[in-house]
């Protein structure tokens, strides 16, 4: 299973899982995914687990709730994936 890197790419190939470790700073995220290179397979804690299901590129960004106020921008979080066919 590999480690999704916060705020760098990470490849994997089709068939292979990657977890994403979610801060636990005590507060609620929203996920937000863009491609469909990844699916999800489980969530639970502070760990979601994705498979690789088809080659291409997928981001995912995850932000917590904040106070009104509060900057965004400087908690929000990203993530690269790109997805190779299997080796």
């Amino acid at each position: 299973m590999v480690t999704l890197a916060l705020e760098e790419g990470t490849t994997l190939h089709v068939g292979e899982l990657a977890v994403l470790q979610i801060p636990s700073q005590g507060r609620d995220w929203h996920f937000a995914a863009a491609g469909n290179a990844l699916a999800l397979v489980h969530r639970s804690g502070h760990r979601v687990v994705y498979r690789a299901v088809r080659p291409g590129q997928e981001a995912i960004v995850i932000a917590p709730h904040v106070k009104n106020g509060e900057c965004i921008s400087c908690v929000t979080r990203h993530y690269f994936i790109e997805v190779m066919s299997q080796k």
